[in-house]
């Protein structure tokens, strides 16, 4: 559950998608950088709604990212 950032970060990936989805990795790059932008903003406080607006996503898809994120933080698990 943890993946390595830049300068030796243990990143918690939780809020990572196991399965490609058949996007390009430039994709994948853009979609996991809009999600930990997310779990930064969980850890600031930030409503579901706020989250989804301000990343232009669904309140469906934030409230997904903000339950793996609570039970990545349950264990240990930051970024």
């Amino acid at each position: 559950m943890y993946g390595i950032a830049e300068a030796g970060e243990v990143l918690c990936t939780s809020l990572l998608y196991g399965q490609r989805g058949g996007y390009t990795p430039a994709e994948q790059e853009r979609r996991e950088r809009v999600r930990l932008q997310a779990g930064e903003w969980f850890e600031a406080g930030e409503s579901i709604r706020t989250v989804a607006a301000r990343l232009r996503v669904h309140e469906q898809s934030v409230t997904r990212w903000r339950k793996a994120w609570r039970e990545g933080a349950r264990h240990g698990c930051s970024s």
